[in-house]
C-alpha cells in the first residue's frame, strides 16, 4: 500500500514537473521574442540616429561654408 502511493506521488511530481517545464519554456520563448524585439527596434533607432547625423554634418558643413564665403565676401569688398 505503501509503494502505491509513493508511486502514485511519483506520478504527481512527475506531472508537475512537466507544467512547471512547459511554464519554463513558454517564458523563454516570451522573454526570447521580446529580446529580439528590443534588438531589431534598438537597430532602427540606432539606423535613425546615424541618418540625423549624417544630416547634422552635411548642415554643419554647410554652414561652415557659407561663413567662409562670407567672410571671403567681406574681405573682398574691404579691400574694394
Amino acid at each position: 500500500m505503501a509503494r502505491q502511493q509513493s508511486a502514485k506521488d511519483a506520478i504527481d511530481v512527475g506531472q508537475s514537473g512537466l507544467s512547471v517545464s512547459a511554464r519554463s519554456v513558454l517564458d523563454a520563448v516570451d522573454n526570447t521574442t521580446r529580446y529580439v524585439l528590443s534588438k531589431e527596434q534598438q537597430g532602427e533607432q540606432e539606423q535613425e540616429e546615424q541618418k540625423q547625423d549624417q544630416h547634422d554634418e552635411q548642415q554643419e558643413d554647410t554652414t561652415k561654408t557659407d561663413r567662409a564665403g562670407k567672410l571671403d565676401y567681406d574681405r573682398y569688398n574691404m579691400i574694394a
